[in-house]
């Protein structure tokens, strides 16, 4: 292109430009504020083609930003676009939409800084510039000292990780050093640029990088490269009339502190020395080379002289149950042979460690190779497991950083071992370390301890940590990591909310185990925030107990594009905007005082971001635990979910079904073949809809579908209409009373079901179920009680022969012709006084049938017994009493025992267990069954990683006067709890809304 072309945009539309850039794909990204009024306007970012039509760019993508969030018009070349709100920067990256929340920075030093963010897959840094030095008078200038920091925040871990001093070189170098190998030098060296630090860096890249071009004009560095310039990968500059570029991913892991690090102050190492950078990003690549040779030379001791130091590394049984692996880290400067570490001088040590661990098998162990990531970090490939180990020049100590056991013993069988060591190096085939296996955890306690004191180990592996030693019954362990975990949030609130994850990552086995946990655990963390200080809101009555997230959340507007009405977006913008300041004023009057709260089951909601159908699901739907709805977190968390994607599924599952039950009504009450046919085949095919879910809930989960009442009279529900369906279809006849009587009843039953989701219906549902389940053990006692004496019955009033119910037989007193009324003819002139027998050897007697002696059969006789502990007693009264003491002793043992006894008791079992379970918090149980369902059988993949349905933390309001009653509700309670920390929360909230209403 010759000169400048002036190209035109095609999405005309008033609004204020502020930034500009263009995208890794060549798209111009256009960010600006779009006004109704003065004062008034929507942040709006428009992303356009750059292929030229007409002399003009075409607008493919709108988007508004909320209004809670303030951009910070900076864009990165990785197409991220960076927000501020709640204290809080959000990236969002403009490609696929996706967004986090990453660093936590003050407000108030938020507004006096200026930011500088670069960011790749694993890691984010800010730096923060002080700008307070240009806003002081000049005199006192010299006199304020710069605060300009460098916040490094780990996108997997979802934590700071670092915050250094730029104006502290010797800390940078020191970082610098020790993050060599993790893939973070060109995004931290592109927040120290036109720095002492980073022109030192530049200065040894550019003598490494021309070494091999020009020797002779390195003392004349760095005035002879002129026009310097920078990039996060390269560096360019012109030297002798050449145009020099260096790679800095290469050279900048070279680089080493311009100070000797024995005469450098080292005593204040910040504790970076102590953070295990391995967990980030290590080079997989050196360790995939440790499995390319596949045979072991059976070799007790190693010894590494790649780097700075020695590593001499020494493996041995020291007991027929454990096993040693011994570390010593050597100088390699030194003249002393070091060929037999034996025969090392103590002096010429600089550091050591000994380890033991558990002997799993009876079999030797051996060294394979070791690799060097830095000279501070070693791989160690052996047949028990693969160790990296870390050397902390500054105290001199050696920590063991991962641990993955494998059990490459000794084989006869060697293709048994190739297959084996496959196996291992797919596993260590992906980008990041795998984590480790259960026996890791069980062979070696160090590696344990090392977890539990390592923070960002223990926010990297510390749910598989806390999952073992829940199978393993560790008791101790199990109370030091919930302890650990708990420490870490309550130190930083703001930053370190992720720990609670771990916990709240393993509540479904803790549910299994030690539900305690989850009751203590709601406890300790109820009514809190992720904040220092509670603060009083006003806001809306109906806001109460109302969840919400604080993920960022644009707006895509695209579809005015794709219509091609650009004054649409003008017009639907300015419409919204009247109509929320129409509600807003129209709303002042009942603004009531909130406090906002956090929900503290971090993560408990989130689904893995490459979920699948075989996968497991959330923590939630596999943890119904009455402990966590009895507080107000419980409670908002099923808020969320069912005000978020609940409500709308359960409405078209209801509406489904009704579909179902209409159209298998009309065809039974229809006589008109032509409607009645497609009548049924629609029913056949909902009800097929319907129970493959039903079947896919079975086979998720059978024991959990068994065990829930609700499901057999779904599966029952689906099943009999479709079968009644097919079977009047092929015979053509509807001769079927019973199966459709069956049908249509279950099919009622299921749509009153459905009421299950309202509460003041869900209350008596939940009833319902929950005090069967509790009184079944005594229904069995009182079914075997029936059944015994039915057995007895049975004996004593069965036929004692053969009997018709066509011939008339009166030789047994228990044959069904015996125990019949009978009726004899008397004289029409006599008197009552003297009645006169016509032939008193015949008599008039009704036929018998099945139910005159109901005892003739088992079946029948179990049924009489029930009739007569309902009442009704007349399958009994065939007899005569007086002859029959047998019978007489049998109603009255019956009588009073099960009768009068069993069944009073029966139902004051019912009324307890009724005021057991007549709470909101049975309703709030049976909804979360509900919504865990619905995650379960109706959310596809895509859906359950969407991060707007399923955030990591979701917060809610509660109104002052509330939790005014809910302190004194939950001080009653648990008046007699030791935990400090729940006392202090307390205590605070009651100073604090008791202030406000003062």
């Amino acid at each position: 292109m010759n000169g400048f072309n002036k190209i035109r945009l095609n999405f005309d539309i008033e609004h204020k430009m502020l930034y500009c850039t263009f995208s890794s794909k060549g798209d111009f990204i256009l960010y600006g504020e779009f006004y109704f009024d003065t004062y008034d306007y929507k942040n709006i970012i428009w992303v356009f083609s750059t292929q030229t039509k007409n002399n003009k760019w075409m607008c493919k993508k709108v988007y508004m930003v909320p209004d809670d969030f303030k951009p910070l018009h900076h864009i990165s070349k990785h197409d991220k676009f960076y927000l501020f709100s709640n204290n809080y920067i959000y990236e969002w990256n403009i490609l696929t939409g996706e967004s986090i929340r990453s660093i936590f920075v003050n407000e108030n030093e938020f507004k006096a800084v200026d930011l500088n963010i670069t960011s790749n897959e694993k890691f984010i840094c800010l730096r923060i510039k002080d700008k307070i030095k240009d806003e002081i008078k000049d005199e006192i200038k010299d006199e304020i000292k710069d605060e300009d920091k460098i916040i490094i925040y780990s996108i997997e871990l979802g934590i700071t990780i670092a915050s250094l001093d730029i104006n502290n070189d010797d800390q940078l170098y020191r970082f610098m050093n020790h993050t060599s190998h993790i893939g973070l030098h060109p995004l931290l060296f592109s927040c120290i640029l036109n720095s002492e630090v980073c022109n030192s860096v530049m200065k040894q890249c550019w003598k490494n990088g021309l070494k091999e071009f020009q020797t002779n004009n390195l003392e004349n560095f760095p005035n002879n490269v002129l026009n310097k310039t920078t990039t996060t990968n390269y560096a360019f500059g012109i030297l002798d009339g050449f145009v020099l570029k260096i790679k800095l991913t290469e050279q900048l892991s070279k680089i080493v502190s311009p100070q000797n690090p024995k005469e450098s102050n080292l005593e204040n190492s910040d504790g970076y020395d102590d953070i295990n950078f391995n967990l980030f990003n290590p080079n997989m690549s050196i360790i995939c080379e440790l499995f390319e040779e596949s045979l072991i030379d059976n070799r007790s001791e190693l010894e590494n002289e790649e780097g700075l130091f020695i590593w001499n590394i020494i493996i041995k049984k020291a007991t027929e149950y454990e096993v040693r692996l011994e570390l010593k880290v050597l100088n390699n400067n030194s003249d002393l042979n070091r060929s037999d570490s034996n025969n090392s001088s103590d002096a010429n040590i600089i550091g050591k460690r000994l380890d033991k661990f558990e002997r799993l098998f009876e079999k030797e162990i051996y060294l394979c190779k070791t690799k060097l990531f830095n000279c501070n970090n070693i791989v160690i490939f052996t047949t028990i497991g693969l160790f990296i180990y870390h050397f902390n020049e500054n105290n001199k100590s050696i920590s063991l950083n991962y641990f993955y056991f494998m059990d490459l013993y000794i084989m006869e069988d060697e293709e048994q071992y190739k297959d084996k060591l496959q196996y291992y190096k797919d596993v260590f085939s992906k980008p990041n370390l795998p984590l480790p296996n259960y026996d890791s955890f069980k062979s070696f306690d160090k590696w344990v301890s090392y977890i539990i004191d390592n923070k960002e180990s223990l926010l990297k592996y510390g749910v598989e940590l806390f999952t073992f030693a829940i199978k393993e019954h560790k008791l101790e362990l199990i109370e030091v990591i919930y302890k650990k975990c708990m420490f870490y949030f309550k130190k930083d609130l703001k930053n370190n909310k992720v720990f609670l994850s771990v916990i709240t990552s393993v509540m479904p086995i803790l549910n299994e185990y030690y539900p305690e946990y989850i009751s203590r655990y709601s406890l300790e963390t109820t009514m809190i925030i992720d904040s220092p200080f509670y603060s009083i809101n006003r806001k809306k009555n109906n806001l109460h107990l109302h969840s919400f997230s604080l993920n960022l959340q644009i707006i895509d507007l695209s579809f005015f594009i794709l219509i091609k009405y650009s004054y649409l977006l003008k017009i639907t913008l300015k419409v919204t905007y009247i109509f929320n300041q129409i509600f807003s004023k129209s709303s002042k009057h009942t603004l009531t005082p909130m406090i906002t709260f956090m929900i503290p089951y971090i993560k408990f909601n989130n689904y893995s971001q490459n979920y699948n159908w075989l996968l497991k699901s959330s923590p939630f739907a596999e943890t119904i635990n009455k402990e966590i709805f009895k507080t107000w977190d419980g409670e908002a968390l099923l808020n969320f979910k069912w005000n978020t994607y609940g409500k709308y599924y359960y409405r078209v599952i209801w509406l489904g079904f009704i579909t179902l039950l209409v159209c298998f009504t009309i065809a039974v009450h229809c006589d008109n073949n032509n409607i009645q046919k497609p009548l049924l085949i629609t029913s056949i095919l909902l009800g097929f809809i319907h129970l493959i879910f039903e079947v896919y809930q079975f086979f998720y989960n059978p024991i959990k579908w068994f065990s829930d009442p609700w499901n057999w009279f779904d599966i029952i529900a689906y099943i009999l209409p479709i079968i009644t369906s097919i079977i009047w279809l092929i015979s053509n006849e509807k001769e079927l009373e019973s199966l459709i009587a069956f049908s249509c009843l279950f099919l009622d039953i299921k749509f009153l079901l459905f009421l299950r989701a309202i509460e003041s219906f869900g209350i008596y549902f939940e009833i319902i179920i929950s005090v069967g389940k509790q009184i079944i053990s005594f229904i069995v006692i009182l079914l075997i009680f029936i059944i015994s004496f039915t057995h007895a019955f049975y004996i004593l009033l069965s036929p004692k022969s053969v009997y018709s119910l066509n011939e008339p037989n009166f030789d047994d007193s228990n044959n069904p012709w015996s125990t019949l009324p009978k009726f004899v003819q008397v004289f029409s002139d006599s008197t009552i006084e003297k009645p006169k027998i016509i032939e008193p050897n015949q008599f008039i007697i009704q036929q018998p049938d099945e139910n005159t002696n109901m005892f003739i059969d088992y079946k029948t006789a179990l049924f009489a017994i029930y009739l007569f502990l309902i009442g009704d007693s007349s399958a009994l009264s065939n007899w005569s009493y007086k002859n029959n003491p047998s019978l007489v002793i049998l109603i009255v043992l019956f009588s009073f025992l099960i009768v009068i006894y069993l069944m009073n008791l029966f139902i004051g079992l019912l009324n307890i267990e009724i005021d057991k379970n007549n709470n909101r918090v049975s309703y709030l149980v049976l909804k979360a069954k509900i919504l865990a369902e619905i995650e379960l059988l109706y959310l596809f993949p895509y859906q359950k990683c969407n991060k707007t349905w399923f955030p990591e933390v979701i917060y809610y309001y509660a109104n002052v006067d509330e939790i005014q009653r809910k302190i004194k509700e939950i001080s009653n309670k648990w008046n007699d709890s030791n935990n400090s920390d729940f006392l202090k929360v307390r205590k605070n909230l009651k100073e604090l809304i008791t202030y406000d209403i003062e």
